[in-house]
């Protein structure tokens, strides 16, 4: 993956990180070289975000997309940019794409423990992915060597659809006890207080 596919990828995903690349493109002449296109994209994310071993330009960007999810509704804590590095330092086998907000990362973290005791021991999980959908926690994985050995999928699965079914009924936001609820032609799952919060937002 290039610097090209991958800002491609994030614009398709978030729309502020479309509107940002369509305002970029307008200021410029000239179409950049790839790797000023990524540098322009991941510049202005905090350096806390970025610094520790991860390196490779898809898990920066995946940083930069968690950076703008999180800004979206409150400052970035040194607290919470904690909790993100602990959860990766736990798990250096995979690559980690976590986009959803900080209340879901309990699920997160539980469900690649979970997934892990699921797996022999010559398997291990190589690509992870969580992120919001339609309200919801939504989980992706990749497993190394591929197997056909369809009872160790089902214990994934089920990791997967125990995490993401306790994710209506958890605040994506603070993990306190909330609901699926709809707040500005989206859904959402959120305690009273965030939801609230949100919805004063527009």
């Amino acid at each position: 993956m290039d610097a090209c596919d991958i800002i491609g990828d994030l614009a398709h995903e978030d729309p502020r990180i479309a509107e940002a690349v369509l305002a970029w493109r307008r200021r410029r002449t000239k179409s950049p070289s790839r790797h000023t296109a990524l540098r322009q994209m991941v510049m202005p994310v905090s350096a806390a975000v970025l610094a520790g071993p991860w390196s490779s330009y898809a898990t920066k960007a995946a940083d930069m997309r968690e950076y703008l999810n999180t800004r979206s509704s409150q400052p970035v804590e040194a607290t919470e940019l904690a909790r993100w590095g602990h959860l990766r330092a736990m798990h250096p086998d995979a690559m980690l794409s976590i986009t959803c907000r900080v209340g879901w990362l309990p699920l997160v973290a539980r469900f690649l423990d979970e997934a892990q005791a699921a797996l022999p021991t010559a398997t291990r999980l190589t690509r992870v992915r969580a992120r919001e959908k339609w309200g919801l926690l939504s989980l992706s994985y990749r497993v190394d060597p591929l197997t056909r050995e369809t009872e160790i999928y089902g214990g994934l699965i089920a990791a997967a659809e125990k995490a993401e079914s306790e994710s209506a009924r958890t605040c994506e936001v603070c993990g306190r006890p909330g609901s699926l609820r709809r707040s500005g032609g989206l859904h959402v799952t959120r305690c009273d207080k965030h939801y609230e919060a949100n919805d004063a937002d527009g």
